[in-house]
Order: structure tokens, then C-alpha cells, then sequence
């Protein structure tokens, strides 16, 4: 029970990015923090994420959605 009330303090504390918001939404398919972003930040972390991934070896949309899975965590922990 204590480690929660930590966890929950941590995550509280937070600080969300566009980067985080615009991750969230490519993973889970949605514009629900869409208001957070402008449709230009969005296209340059895509563009970011693809150059980040272009020289890693697997399967590209597993790569992505770990890559997704990373920065969308933040907020998802927030939101729990």
C-alpha cells in the first residue's frame, strides 16, 4: 500500500511534454490530448521517431510501438 501512495506521489509530479501527449495519441489511436499539440509538432516527432528507428534492426511496428510505449508512459501513469 505504501509503494502505491509513493508511485502516486512520483507520477503526480510528472511534468508532460507534447512529445508525451502526441505518443499517447499514435499509440492508442486517438486525438484525446490533440489540443496539446499542433499538427506540425506532431509530423516533426514522427519524423524524429522514424529517423530514430530507420537504423535498428526488427520488425518496424514493434519498434514503433515500444518507442510510443516510452514516451506516452508518463501520462498514462498520470492518468491512473
Amino acid at each position: 500500500h505504501l509503494s502505491h501512495i509513493i508511485d502516486k506521489r512520483i507520477y503526480d509530479n510528472y511534468k508532460i511534454y507534447k512529445t508525451n501527449y502526441i505518443a499517447y495519441d499514435m499509440l492508442m489511436k486517438t486525438d484525446k490530448y490533440a489540443k496539446h499539440y499542433s499538427k506540425k509538432q506532431q509530423s516533426e516527432f514522427e519524423t524524429y521517431m522514424n529517423n530514430g528507428l530507420e537504423n535498428i534492426e526488427g520488425e518496424h511496428e514493434e519498434l514503433k510501438n515500444i518507442f510510443l510505449d516510452i514516451y506516452a508512459n508518463p501520462l498514462k501513469n498520470k492518468e491512473l
